[in-house]
């Protein structure tokens, strides 16, 4: 059930990045890292989303890569 909740997920992240929608990338892809900690592409793409969600301000970017 898991697996196919991720997949949907993915789709929705990527899908909301295309559509410039960071927010919501943002949080589908918190959605698959809080299940799958070692995805480095998810990280990348959380990491873009939230830089381009607010390229003036890098506090939560360097906030969340802090974390890592």
């Amino acid at each position: 059930m898991i697996v196919n909740e991720l997949i949907k997920w993915d789709g929705l992240a990527k899908a909301a990045f295309e559509r410039k929608e960071y927010r919501e990338s943002t949080f589908y892809t918190g959605k698959i890292l809080e299940h799958c900690t070692d995805s480095m592409e998810h990280y990348a793409l959380k990491i873009e989303s939230i830089i381009t969600q607010s390229p003036g301000d890098m506090t939560d970017a360097i906030r969340f890569t802090t974390q890592l």
